[in-house]
């Protein structure tokens, strides 16, 4: 190691152990409503950067990234150690709930704080295990997956309120209560998520998201768009209140959007049907993004069968 290569280190090796070693004695500071908003927006998405806050509370990013530096620093907040050291000078800092501030939020839910009311009466969060350890470290591909969703979730929640649709999302840690059970068969799946558009003069549509990275065979995914075609024809069956719903499908990769299109192409044809089944939308995240959270509503969904593209709305 050359003497220019030490002098590096000795620079950049203190600024590493200062993001991920808490301050033995942390700043003085006074809790804001708004650092309020930081823990529940962060534990409604399960993992945020400061990017994806920004997007939600707006106001300034650097004060953001500061005031959930100051959280993190207090044990509110947790920095993923999935982080380090390959992702730290390439990835923004994820940021998930920590002891304190799921204790914070149980006691304000018990006080009856209206945004906390989704949440299960059942489960108190604030006694939950929240820390990572050696045998108990979350993974970066799962992370990497929830940080997508959050992307998603946060986009279809800010163009809802851009176009006066209502938009519900009972968020991450109820998801179990949206596992679908396929007919027939009995075989339970996860959707990433399970969500509403409420449109003034015309009812609430339905939707289930899948984020798909192309880590399951188009096979799979065939066989999983099969399972939701059959959930679909079972009616209310299952306990479920509504009839329709949509199945949106997003990718990283355009050419991998086209080919589960392809793949998807037989689900709900037979003798009598020519079409596949219109539940199953798919685009790709260079059609919209934390910048342009406006265009996931608009014309840039695509069904199976279809080259035109098509709205939510």
């Amino acid at each position: 190691m050359n003497e220019a290569t030490q002098t590096a280190v000795r620079t950049v090796m203190p600024k590493v152990r200062s993001l991920w070693e808490r301050p033995d004695t942390p700043l003085p500071y006074r809790m804001q409503p708004r650092d309020i908003l930081i823990l529940e927006e962060i534990f409604r998405h399960r993992f945020l950067t400061v990017s994806h806050i920004y997007a939600l509370l707006g106001g300034s990013e650097a004060n953001l990234a500061m005031r959930c530096r100051v959280l993190w620093q207090d044990g509110y907040l947790e920095r993923p150690k999935a982080l380090r050291p390959t992702k730290l000078l390439t990835e923004e800092i994820v940021y998930a709930l920590g002891k304190k501030g799921a204790q914070l939020l149980e006691e304000l839910r018990r006080k009856g704080k209206p945004t906390l009311q989704h949440l299960k009466p059942t489960v108190d969060i604030g006694q939950l295990d929240w820390a990572e350890s050696a045998k108990k470290q979350i993974g970066w591909p799962y992370i990497d997956h929830q940080l997508g969703i959050a992307s998603v979730m946060i986009a279809m929640r800010l163009a809802a309120e851009s176009k006066g649709i209502g938009f519900k999302w009972d968020g991450h840690f109820n998801r179990l209560l949206h596992r679908i059970t396929t007919p027939g068969d009995g075989v339970n799946f996860l959707p990433d998520a399970y969500f509403t558009l409420d449109m003034p003069g015309r009812g609430t549509a339905h939707h289930y998201l899948e984020l798909d990275r192309g880590s399951i065979s188009l096979k799979r995914m065939q066989e999983k768009y099969d399972r939701y075609f059959k959930f679909w024809k079972s009616g209310y069956g299952n306990g479920r209140s509504f009839k329709h719903f949509r199945v949106l499908t997003v990718t990283y990769d355009q050419d991998y959007m086209h080919s589960l299109r392809r793949a998807a192409q037989p689900i709900g044809r037979d003798q009598s049907h020519s079409s596949t089944w219109k539940a199953l939308m798919f685009t790709h995240t260079g059609t919209f993004d934390l910048k342009h959270p406006k265009n996931a509503l608009e014309s840039i969904w695509f069904y199976a069968d279809d080259d035109n593209p098509v709205s939510l709305i």
